[in-house]
């Protein structure tokens, strides 16, 4: 256009689309009415963007748990922490967690945990042992009937495979 601003499909925003058809009709005028009408529109929607808040949804506020669970794995489960890092109580958090993510928040958890145990066991030479310490594990005989509950198969069947 004369203003130097590219014309580009309109993003999805939550109001209507009008403003953005109206941007893209005037913005290809030259004159000074048509300038002017295009600067009202102009900063009628920056007015209308700083009023919407970040996407802060119910899946983005989980995705921080979600990712401490995966950064964390190897210490104890503890639903208490959790629930902090989203103000929430406890058995809140664990219904909202179970219903954004389908399964309960400690089930969740000890899969992530088992999920790195067989990596450990693919990708070191780390004892199973060694390998249910690092995941948390202070027993080692649970650590194996776990991973056999989730996998079908004990951790040095599955290192075999």
């Amino acid at each position: 256009s004369s203003l130097n601003i590219p014309v580009l499909e309109p993003l999805d925003f939550p109001f209507d689309k009008e403003i953005f058809e109206k941007i893209r009709k005037i913005s290809v005028c030259d004159d000074a009415l048509s300038k002017l009408k295009l600067e009202i529109l102009v900063l009628e929607l920056l007015s209308r963007l700083a009023k919407i808040k970040p996407a802060t949804t119910r899946e983005n506020t989980m995705a921080k748990v979600i990712d401490e669970m995966h950064h964390s794995y190897f210490m104890p489960y503890d639903s208490k922490k959790f629930a902090e890092m989203l103000s929430l109580s406890e058995s809140r958090f664990n219904h909202l967690f179970k219903e954004i993510v389908g399964i309960a928040p400690q089930k969740y958890y000890n899969n992530v945990k088992m999920e790195n145990a067989a990596i450990l066991l693919t990708e070191t030479t780390l004892s199973i042992y060694e390998i249910s310490q690092k995941i948390g594990f202070s027993d080692p005989f649970y650590f194996g009937q776990t991973f056999k509950k989730n996998y079908g198969v004990s951790p040095s069947e599955y290192r075999k495979k």
